[in-house]
């Protein structure tokens, strides 16, 4: 029916009906935020926010995968415009509903307060008295409170913008920059799959559920640092390597992980003069943000290390480390095995990575993957918003170990069930297991069928 309106005809006539059936499902799947946002989950006692969070998820992965599968395989732009116009859509749906996957919005927003306040949100914890009158009209989480904030000057400067619009519309203000940024996310990583003709993989991002529902629902802070991590993927095939380096600094002053990516893009340059530009560019903007933040007041360190320590989800590696090693010796080990794993991919990306070849961002894809996979395996706390800056490095280059992490760690929103009745935070072991499992069978099959360089056709098939 779609395909015979005008608009079908020119922009969905390159898709078949099997995708056309799953994106429609895509629609409805995120439509129903508006129902699960509104129902009261303290009285459910059939069924959970946790399950229905779950099968929410399950369901676009779904719907994900059979669009990637049976949708355009061609490298036009204009075979995708329905795919991206629909998935602007569904993020566009999405703004007006309710966080009810996570409270970190409100955190996100009382944080941006403080700061405009004149108190230093590094040092401040909401429980503070001076903050006493704040809360009163800015309620937060309780678990939060004793907490000074965690996250870099950027990050806060961004929940100070939607703050200064006021209590009753900061949310508001803060979700529509969150589907600005998810937005322009997919726009830059279908002119980066373009140019290293893997346009056929944009499904994996345009629906992806772990962007869709955590920069939709959740709306956490990630979606700007996923931003960054295209955008500068896109100014690096360009040779934009000044602009790469300012794109993964602001992804920094978000949240800390992309700056990881320096180490393979440096390594892949052929002249020291293009490395020096992308490193330049990346430090003089962190750098810029944390002097802006010294300069207002602020002592941008934050509660990071107690974060850590207190909180424990869905990470099977350091579960297992735990049982062996604690204290200082876990973490000495920990930051050995990271250092070892930065080395390999160092060394990898060096040696491997063409130093004539069009595609480098293609080929070095395995090292920009691992290089953020590493410390995520490692932490003793993975929620699944922590996935977002992997998915256009993923699009790529699919792998059977990322195809699992995105679909598994969904399953540990099952301990939304009785932390939304009654408070308790209590993660379920046998998923954790099953992502174990799960993890371990991936990286069986990538070394099974994609034994081969990015750039190549694998004799042994392959996942796209």
């Amino acid at each position: 029916m779609l395909a015979n309106l005008p608009f079908g005809k020119r922009y969905l006539g390159s898709i078949n009906g099997v995708s056309l059936i799953a994106l429609f499902i895509a629609i409805v799947t995120s439509a129903v935020s508006f129902l699960i946002a509104d129902t009261d989950w303290a009285t459910k006692n059939t069924v959970g926010l946790g399950w229905v969070t779950v099968a929410q998820y399950l369901a676009l992965s779904l719907c994900m995968f059979v669009v990637w599968k049976f949708g355009p395989q061609s490298n036009r732009l204009r075979d995708f415009v329905g795919i991206i116009t629909i998935a602007i859509i569904i993020r566009a749906i999405l703004v007006p509903v309710s966080p009810y996957t996570s409270n970190d919005v409100d955190r996100y927003l009382f944080d941006g307060k403080v700061a405009l306040s004149g108190f230093d949100p590094y040092r401040t914890n909401h429980n503070a008295p001076t903050l006493k009158a704040l809360r009163a009209e800015w309620p937060t989480p309780e678990e939060h409170a004793k907490y000074p904030t965690l996250y870099p000057p950027g990050a806060i400067g961004l929940y100070a913008l939607s703050a200064a619009s006021g209590a009753d519309n900061a949310a508001l203000v803060w979700k529509s920059l969150s589907f600005f940024a998810s937005a322009l996310t997919v726009i830059f990583m279908a002119l980066v799959l373009l140019s290293v003709g893997n346009l056929k993989h944009l499904s994996l991002v345009a629906l992806s559920p772990i962007l869709i529902f955590e920069a939709g629902v959740g709306a956490h802070i990630d979606a700007f640092s996923t931003l960054a991590v295209a955008a500068s993927l896109y100014a690096y095939q360009r040779k934009l390597f000044v602009y790469a380096g300012v794109a993964i600094g602001l992804g920094t002053l978000s949240k800390l992980l992309p700056v990881l990516l320096l180490l393979p893009l440096f390594f892949s340059m052929n002249k020291l003069r293009d490395a020096t530009k992308l490193v330049i560019g990346a430090l003089a903007t962190v750098g810029l943000g944390y002097v802006i933040a010294i300069v207002l007041g602020m002592q941008p360190i934050g509660s990071t290390p107690v974060f850590f320590e207190k909180w424990r989800n869905a990470a099977p590696l350091f579960d297992l480390l735990n049982i062996f090693l604690s204290g200082y010796t876990l973490v000495f080990f920990i930051g050995l095995i990271t250092v070892g794993a930065f080395v390999i991919v160092t060394l990898w990306t060096w040696n491997q990575s063409p130093k004539n070849e069009k595609n480098t961002l293609l080929a070095i894809s395995p090292a920009l993957q691992w290089v953020l996979i590493v410390p995520l395996l490692l932490s003793p706390v993975v929620f699944p918003w922590y996935l977002m800056v992997l998915v256009p490095l993923f699009a790529l280059r699919p792998t059977f170990f990322l195809s699992a992490w995105f679909t598994l760690l969904p399953l540990s929103y099952l301990v939304l069930n009785k932390f939304a009745c009654c408070g308790i935070w209590a993660p379920l072991e046998w998923t954790n297991y099953l992502l174990a499992v799960g993890l371990v069978l991936g990286l069986l099959f990538d070394q099974l069928f994609l034994s081969c360089k990015p750039t190549e056709s694998c004799s042994h098939g392959q996942i796209a």
